[in-house]
Order: C-alpha cells, then sequence, then structure tokens
C-alpha cells in the first residue's frame, strides 16, 4: 500500500513501494522486477518523471519515520541511484 506509480516515456509503468519496484506493460499485461531494487525502502513517497526520461523518487516513510533520502531510476538499465545528500 502507498505505492507510488509513475508512466514512463515508453508507455511502461513504474510501480515503487517498500523494498521493490516492478514494472507494468499495458500492452502485454505483464509485470516485471526490476533489475535493480531501490536503494531505500520507503512508502508514501513521491515519485516525478523527469525530463530527460528517469524518475526521481524521494520522501516517504518507514513505519512512522521519514526517509530523507532521494534516487533516481533509470529506465534503460532498471536500476536506482542513490543521490548525495548535498543534492537534496
Amino acid at each position: 500500500n502507498r505505492h507510488t506509480a509513475t508512466l514512463l516515456r515508453d508507455g511502461r509503468v513504474l510501480l515503487v513501494g517498500g523494498k521493490s519496484a516492478d514494472l507494468f506493460d499495458p500492452v502485454t499485461q505483464v509485470f516485471t522486477v526490476t533489475t535493480g531494487p531501490p536503494k531505500a525502502n520507503r512508502t508514501s513517497h513521491a515519485a516525478l518523471l523527469l525530463p530527460n526520461g528517469s524518475v526521481l523518487v524521494t520522501g516517504g516513510y518507514v513505519g512512522s519515520v521519514a526517509v530523507k533520502t532521494a534516487e533516481t531510476f533509470d529506465p534503460a538499465t532498471q536500476t536506482f541511484t542513490l543521490l548525495a545528500a548535498t543534492m537534496l
């Protein structure tokens, strides 16, 4: 629960929440696990498609504790990269 769904440029949907991420292809109706999992466990976070096609995932909670990190998802490699604290 409290996951995000972000429409990617290629029409797939990135689903992020908890310790996992999946890609959903609405054409084939198939879910696949991303190659690399998110770097942080988080729910109730925000996810935003960036102009370069990557997805920014930030904030959220683990239980009642706020997550103070952000990461980006690269659809080409299906991996997440943790952003440096100085970028937040």
